[in-house]
């Protein structure tokens, strides 16, 4: 990844509060984030959940969750992480923050 200011190659420097990988130059000391490309995957697992006529979804990743509303797949975002901490939840999308609260959501289903 080249410097958007000198042309210089990029050298990790940590993630933003986000969870995105921020860059620094140390020709010029310029900071990046690169975009994301992996947006096509979120797509890709909703179209998966799909086909296979999933009826739930267990992802730490709020942007998947949150897509599957479209197709009725309930969603358990999992754990209490930086990158999904502060993401508002829709309806059909439950916060479990273990393994554990993960069963219980099951047995209380049942």
């Amino acid at each position: 990844y080249a410097c958007p200011t000198c042309s210089t190659k990029l050298q990790k420097r940590g993630l933003t509060k986000a969870g995105t990988q921020r860059w620094f130059c140390t020709a010029c000391r310029a900071s990046a984030t690169k975009p994301r490309t992996d947006l096509r995957a979120s797509k890709v697992a909703k179209e998966i959940a799909q086909e296979i006529g999933a009826k739930y979804l267990i992802d730490d990743n709020a942007e998947y969750c949150v897509l599957s509303q479209d197709i009725g797949v309930q969603a358990l975002l999992f754990g209490d992480y930086g990158w999904n901490r502060k993401e508002k939840l829709v309806k059909g999308v439950t916060r479990v923050k273990e393994w554990a609260a993960v069963l219980q959501y099951f047995d209380e289903q049942s």
